[in-house]
């Protein structure tokens, strides 16, 4: 379905954690989940930079690769920020009942 195969470090890690970073920072999620996050768009970010850089592949590849593996990377990244904006609640809700018992 697509023309180029796009990397699964992009896709699979680091747009979504990407689009969960932004989420945490709006949410004021600790600085250390923060930082989790952002290194993992890193990955990502640096996945992408390598598309570029291998000299015999087409530029014209390259972008389709790349607008490929963010198309579903954005899908994903949107599927897990509503995930957790689900499940953040039940977590906060156990976490509040667990400190309690301490």
């Amino acid at each position: 379905m697509m023309y180029a195969r796009p990397r699964e470090k992009e896709f699979m890690i680091g747009h979504p954690a990407f689009y969960l970073a932004a989420f945490a920072a709006y949410k004021q999620a600790p600085r250390l989940w923060q930082m989790l996050l952002v290194v993992g768009a890193t990955i990502g970010q640096g996945s992408l930079v390598q598309t570029f850089a291998h000299m015999r592949t087409p530029v014209i590849m390259s972008y389709i690769r790349a607008v490929d593996g963010y198309a579903l990377g954005a899908v994903l990244g949107i599927i897990a920020v509503i995930a957790v904006s689900i499940l953040l609640p039940y977590v906060q809700k156990w976490q509040r009942r667990f400190l309690e018992h301490e």
